[in-house]
């Protein structure tokens, strides 16, 4: 792969924190993305569809990173 095969131009963007979003991370087939952040959430979403599937509460405190694991 090369520079010149990536993409040119975002695909979707995913709405829905409330503040910074600290990480994201996607599946091993890229079907599914979580993301977490500021707002002590962790949202999953169907990042080529562009939609949120669902929200996880957190324990209280800034969620900073998420794993993705098979």
């Amino acid at each position: 792969m090369s520079v010149s095969d990536l993409p040119r131009t975002e695909a979707n963007v995913l709405k829905g924190h409330d503040g910074a979003v600290l990480a994201a991370r996607f599946n091993g087939d890229g079907n599914y993305c979580l993301s977490c952040g500021k707002n002590r959430t962790i949202r999953l979403w169907n990042p080529h569809r562009g939609i949120h599937i669902k929200t996880y509460k957190s324990h209280g405190r800034e969620v900073h990173d998420v794993h993705v694991t098979p």
